[in-house]
């Protein structure tokens, strides 16, 4: 297990998701309409379930061994870490429903299985093409 890696990639995604958090704040109109409230907010769930897919879709597909086991730490990383900055920033501005928080965090998750999944699925599709043609070259 390479822990540095697993470290880099915790950090994209912590930086990825505060930069859309941060941008979703910013741009989200506040309403009293609770249907484009909510439409607003599945909005960004998907834009980050999105993100976080093709980051761990990156992850599995470039570094095979243990991918499974790396997308856990990955995102056991990034779940300790904000959970951190959330006790943190909680004393400054007001907390985010616990609720919603973990939406958001299904989100991630949900993410990271579907991009290691498709990650590994096209892994195993460049290793089947590459050994077909080392087959016909021979």
């Amino acid at each position: 297990m390479n822990w540095k890696l697993a470290a880099r990639y915790a950090l994209c995604l912590f930086l990825l998701q505060f930069v859309l958090g941060f941008a979703e704040g910013v741009f989200t109109p506040t309403s009293s309409d609770p249907s484009a409230d909510l439409g607003f907010f599945l909005v960004g769930l998907a834009v980050s379930l999105l993100a976080s897919a093709t980051l761990f879709l990156v992850l599995s597909a470039r570094h095979p061994p243990d991918r499974w086991m790396r997308a856990v730490v990955v995102l056991l990383i990034y779940t300790v870490s904000s959970l951190a900055l959330d006790r943190v920033v909680s004393f400054w501005l007001d907390s985010v429903p616990t609720v919603l928080a973990m939406i958001d965090w299904l989100g991630v998750a949900v993410g990271a299985l579907v991009g290691t999944s498709v990650g590994a699925l096209l892994a195993a599709r460049v290793a089947v093409a590459a050994s077909q043609a080392s087959r016909q070259d021979a």
